[in-house]
C-alpha cells in the first residue's frame, strides 16, 4: 500500500529522495525540487528544505539568521511543521512576531495531520516529543506558557510541557514503517541508548530489540550508507563482532566513507573477535583516503611515516598529512605543524606556517599543539613567525598543554621542556 500524498509533484518528489531512499548523493537533486516549491511559496516545503540542511548541506546551519528566515517564512505561508519545528529547537523566542497562535495549536494540528496519514507531520511530532528542546530553561526558569496578551512584553516566554519520549517513539515507529528512513534511525536510537528527560531515563535501552528492529527493517529497506556505522555500534555493544564486520561491510558496499574507515580500523586494531590484517586495513584507508575522508588520509599518512607495511617514507606521509590538515583533521594539523617546525622529510622549516596550522589543530582541539603556540609566544622576536611576542601568554599556553594533554604525541614533552628553558615548573 502507497502513502497518500498531501503535496505538489514537486515536493513530494523531494520528500521520497530526501526522506524516502538511501542514496545521499541525491540530496542536492531533492533540494533543487524543493526549492521550486519553496519559490511558490509552498509552506511545509520550507520545513523540509530545513531538513536538507540538516542532513545533506550543513552550510545553512552556520548562518542562524539564514536558518531562522527560513523557520519564519515558512510560518508566515502557514506551515505548522515549520511553528512546531521551532519550538522542538529551542526557537520559539526568536520567531515569536510571526506565531499566529500557540504552540500547543501547532501540535494538535500536526498531530490531526500524522492521523491523517501524513508521514512527513508523523516524524516531524515524533522528533517533538523526542527533541531536548520541548521543555527548556531560560536563565535558570521555566518558560511561561503563550498568552497574547503577553505578546508585547520583553518577558514574554514560551513554555510547552509536552516531552513524551513513549509518544515520540509511536510516532517515528509509525513513520517509520512507511520507509521514512529518518524516522526508522530515530526509533533505533531510542531502543539503542534510550530516551532522557533531564537526566532521567524515561525509555530504558534494550540492545536486543534495537538489533531485532534493525534485522527486521533492512529486509524491506535499504538503509543509508552512513547509518550502517551505527548498527555496527549497536552490535559491538552487544559484543557481536561478526555482525559489526557484516553491517560495516554493507555500509562500504553502499560507498559510505565513514564505514569504510571504521571497517579499516577494525583490520588494523584487531580487537576480540576480529583477526588483524594491515594490509587489508591500508587498501581500506586508502579507498576512503583517495575520495576525500579526512581520517581516511591520516591513516595513510601514518602508515608511511611510521613505515607500517615497510620502509617510512617521510614525504608521502607529508603529503597525506597535508591533505587531512585542508580537511581539518586535527592532529594530522599537529603533524604539518611538526614538518615544518623541524623540518623533517623534504620540508624547509617555516615558522610561520608551523604556527598557521598549530593554531588551527588547537582550534579543532588537538592540545598537544598548544606547545608549538606557547613556543611561539615565548620566541616570537627570535622565530619572527608573525607573533607579537608575549612571554605570559607563552608560558599559560604551555602550561595548560602540560594539564590537558594526555597523548603520546609529543606536545606535553616539548612544552615541558620550553617552560624549564624560560624557567618556569610545568
Amino acid at each position: 500500500m502507497e502513502r497518500t500524498r498531501f503535496y505538489s509533484d514537486e515536493l513530494e518528489k523531494g520528500i521520497e529522495l530526501l526522506f524516502f531512499q538511501p542514496d545521499t548523493g541525491r540530496y542536492e537533486e531533492a533540494a533543487a525540487l524543493i526549492q521550486t516549491a519553496c519559490d511558490r511559496g509552498e509552506p511545509d516545503a520550507f520545513y523540509v528544505m530545513l531538513c536538507y540542511y540538516i542532513w545533506g548541506d550543513e552550510s545553512l546551519q552556520k548562518y542562524r539568521s539564514r536558518y531562522l528566515d527560513y523557520v519564519k517564512k515558512g510560518i508566515q505561508a502557514g506551515s505548522e511543521l515549520c511553528a512546531l519545528g521551532a519550538s522542538e529547537n529551542g526557537l520559539a523566542l526568536d520567531v515569536r512576531e510571526v506565531l499566529l497562535h500557540s504552540p500547543q495549536i501547532s501540535v494538535r494540528k500536526v498531530k490531526e495531520m500524522a492521523f491523517a496519514g501524513n508521514v512527513l507531520a508523523q516524524y516531524a511530532l515524533g522528533s517533538f516529543y523526542l527533541g531536548n528542546g520541548v521543555e527548556r530553561y531560560v536563565n535558570n526558569a521555566y518558560y511561561f506558557t503563550y498568552d497574547y496578551s503577553e505578546k508585547d512584553n520583553p518577558d514574554f516566554r514560551i513554555h510547552l510541557r509536552v516531552n513524551n519520549g513513549h509518544e515520540g517513539l509511536k510516532w517515528v515507529l509509525r513513520a517509520a514503517k512507511w520507509g521514512c528512513l529518518p524516522a526508522f534511525e530515530k526509533a533505533y536510537e531510542v531502543f539503542l541508548s534510550g530516551a532522557m528527560l533531564y537526566e532521567k531515563l524515561v525509555i530504558d535501552r534494550d540492545i536486543k530489540r534495537a538489533a531485532a528492529y534493525v534485522e527486521e527493517f533492512q529486509t524491506t529497506y535499504k538503509l543509508r550508507g552512513d547509518f550502517c556505522a551505527r548498527v555496527g555500534d549497536g552490535y559491538q555493544a552487544d559484543e557481536n563482532m561478526q555482525k559489526v564486520q557484516e553491517w560495516l561491510q554493507r555500509g562500504v558496499d553502499a560507498g559510505s566513507l565513514k564505514c569504510i574507515d571504521r571497517l579499516a580500523d577494525l583490520y588494523y586494531e584487531g580487537p576480540e573477535g576480529v583477526e588483524a590484517d594491515r594490509e587489508k586495513a591500508f587498501q581500506l584507508y586508502l579507498r576512503s583516503a583517495e575520495q576525500g575522508s579526512s581520517a581516511g588520509q591520516f591513516r595513510v599518512g601514518e602508515y608511511y611515516f611510521h613505515g607500517i607495511l615497510g620502509e617510512e617514507d617521510k614525504e608521502k606521509a607529508f603529503s597525506w598529512y597535508l591533505k587531512a590538515a585542508d580537511g581539518e583533521h586535527s592532529v594530522a594539523q599537529y603533524y604539518v605543524a611538526s614538518y615544518y617546525r623541524y623540518g623533517w622529510g623534504n620540508v624547509e622549516q617555516d615558522c610561520k606556517a608551523c604556527l598557521r596550522y598549530a593554531q588551527r589543530a588547537v582550534q579543532n582541539g588537538c592540545i598537544a599543539a598548544k606547545a608549538f603556540v606557547g613556543e611561539g609566544y615565548l620566541y616570537a622576536d627570535k622565530l619572527q613567525n608573525g607573533f607579537v611576542k608575549n612571554p605570559q601568554v607563552g608560558i599559560r599556553t604551555l602550561q595548560e598543554c602540560v594539564e590537558q594533554d594526555n597523548t603520546d604525541l609529543g606536545g606535553k614533552a616539548l612544552a615541558l621542556k620550553l617552560l624549564e628553558e624560560a624557567g618556569q615548573k610545568g
